[in-house]
């Protein structure tokens, strides 16, 4: 076989690690932030925010797609790239601050007027930002991109805070908002040397616009997919209860990013190469080998959240953010059906289907959308237990597909994360009682503490006993990819 290229090797370290550190920083600096602003000032920048992304998917149209996808890329190509992004974006840009008066009664948050306007140069700053990105991606400068980010949620949080400590609220969030693609887009600017020429050709721009209309589509339904619960939240709850749901998801954010999105790194380019052997047999095992990996890392995770949530969440952000804590059983409990669903998007891709790829991002949106809408109407807990029954009512499909695709059973991958789930139910029991009886003895931030050594303390015991063949996972996972066999 041949080797790897060893660009998408260290592609792919770059971005695991960079989405990792990111979210780590983000959540850090989220959190600091939330202490110093009540729930409905969160609540209203947060759907400001919700509006600005899905938007933003319109105000790119793909462009720096084209760029990157061309086979050869010349300057007054990506000139033309340049110009057009900033014509788009600052086309947006105008037109989202002065409809964000009508936005916000369609809305029916008066309020959320001044924040959309503020916020509405988000879109220029993306655009000014396209064409350099395309360009360090073509030339596998990973580095580059992901420190760039990093940089800019640093001071961008850091603005933030210091605003949020003067008790700006509102603003002091809008700033942080506003901060970070400024940096970002100056961090870019610095690092690499190109700069747009005074060229425009009409040609490469209706074909770089034809590109973009072809995967304007699938971006719009994976923005939605991803922020349309906070969506639902904001525009028919009360600002304070997205501001709850926020907080609560910045956790189970965190738990995702850490534990489940390496695995979908690692699928696609392993299950690729099982399938460049064709074997069946070789990608169903691969398959099966990463659902049961990740089901014994991301289990154990969620569930330890939502057992010690109400003492985590007061002790780092405050009394007043107490009632996120009765949102985190749920937003942890969707850990199941996302773990069991967790790999048919990569296997899709891996197996060439594209197209089957966004039918089930579509089926998903698709089934997501009445139950979350019928759950809002009872409050925001039944919105976000509405979203875990959405996911669950989801899985079989996801199942049917693998089948048909790579033929795994469903029941294989069902019994792949059998074993690591009632570990981790049995962890949260115990950690439950024990906090029970030691909130009663002990301040809670050493219940706390006691709670977590004790939960890797049973989860490890547990997955000795129940599930022996774990660790011969783990051995010949990391046995079999030594640089030797590759």
């Amino acid at each position: 076989m041949n080797d790897p290229n060893p660009d998408i090797g260290r592609g792919a370290f770059w971005n695991g690690v960079t989405a990792a550190a990111n979210q780590v920083v983000r959540f850090g600096l989220f959190m600091a932030l939330a202490r110093f602003v009540a729930p409905a000032e969160l609540g209203l920048v947060a759907l400001g925010l919700v509006i600005i992304d899905l938007l933003q998917a319109l105000a790119t149209f793909g462009i720096g797609e084209a760029v990157t996808q061309q086979p050869q890329l010349d300057d007054e190509q990506a000139s033309t790239a340049f110009w057009l992004s900033v014509g788009i974006g600052a086309c947006v840009t105008l037109a989202v601050a002065i409809a964000s008066p009508v936005i916000a009664v369609m809305a029916g948050k008066p309020a959320l007027g001044p924040v959309i306007a503020s916020l509405s140069p988000m879109f220029l700053l993306v655009s000014l930002q396209t064409v350099h990105l395309a360009r360090m991606a073509r030339e596998f400068r990973f580095r580059e991109i992901a420190l760039r980010m990093l940089v800019a949620n640093l001071v961008g949080g850091g603005v933030g805070l210091a605003l949020a400590f003067k008790g700006l609220g509102v603003w002091a969030l809008v700033a942080r908002s506003l901060t970070a693609p400024i940096v970002a887009t100056t961090f870019l600017w610095i690092v690499h040397p190109w700069r747009p020429r005074w060229r425009f050709r009409s040609d490469v721009a209706r074909r770089q616009l034809a590109f973009g209309g072809r995967i304007i589509g699938g971006e719009i339904v994976l923005v939605l997919r991803s922020r349309w619960i906070d969506l639902v939240a904001g525009l028919m709850l009360a600002p304070a209860a997205l501001g709850l749901l926020r907080v609560g998801g910045q956790c189970a954010l965190l738990l995702l990013e850490l534990t489940m999105m390496p695995f979908i790194h690692l699928a696609m380019p392993i299950l690729s190469r099982a399938g460049a052997q064709d074997s069946a047999r070789s990608v169903g095992t691969e398959y099966l080998t990463l659902a049961h990996l990740s089901a014994a890392t991301i289990f154990p995770a969620f569930f330890g959240m939502a057992a010690v949530a109400d003492l985590l969440l007061p002790l780092m952000l405050g009394a007043r953010w107490a009632p996120a804590a009765e949102l985190m059983p749920a937003l942890c409990a969707i850990a199941v059906p996302l773990q069991l669903t967790l790999l048919v998007g990569p296997a899709l891709a891996a197996a060439g289907r594209p197209g089957e790829a966004f039918r089930w991002s579509v089926v998903q949106l698709a089934v997501t959308v009445p139950w979350t809408l019928a759950g809002a109407w009872l409050g925001l807990p039944y919105l976000v237990w509405s979203a875990v029954i959405a996911s669950a009512l989801i899985v079989p499909a996801g199942l049917i597909r693998l089948r048909r695709v790579i033929h795994v059973s469903p029941g294989a991958v069902v019994a792949a994360a059998t074993r690591p789930l009632l570990a981790a139910a049995l962890m949260a029991a115990a950690v439950w009682c024990a906090k029970t009886w030691l909130a009663a003895i002990l301040p809670s931030a050493m219940t706390l503490g006691v709670c977590v050594v004790l939960g890797a303390i049973v989860y490890a015991a547990l997955s000795i006993t129940m599930d022996p063949g774990l660790i011969a996972v783990f051995r010949a996972s990391f046995a079999k990819r030594t640089p030797q066999e590759s």
